[in-house]
């Protein structure tokens, strides 16, 4: 009975990193609320899904909105692996040290 539990609260957690990475201010909030008791994992992809907001809200005032559809739509392809199972990393390098 305990694995079914842990499996469904692992399928919850995916739900909310798919949702995080669509909205990113849902992710901020997410992450600030629940930020001691996230996995590496939940904690690198919040933060991931923050920062490529942010960069997707300052590329749509550049671009008067579409680069920003870009990024938006890049985003929920990033949410849509992690949903998956996979792992996608594409800011590693930058948000890496903030995620431990």
């Amino acid at each position: 009975m305990a694995k079914k539990k842990t499996a469904e609260k692992g399928k919850d957690d995916l739900v909310l990193l798919f949702i995080g990475y669509i909205f990113w201010l849902v992710a901020l909030i997410l992450y600030a609320v629940k930020k001691d008791e996230l996995s590496g994992f939940s904690k690198y992809h919040y933060i991931q899904a923050v920062a490529i907001g942010l960069i997707g809200f300052v590329v749509s005032i550049v671009t008067f909105g579409i680069g920003g559809l870009l990024v938006w739509l890049y985003s929920i392809y990033n949410g849509y692996q992690v949903y998956s199972g996979k792992d996608p990393r594409p800011l590693e390098k930058y948000i890496s040290k903030y995620a431990e």
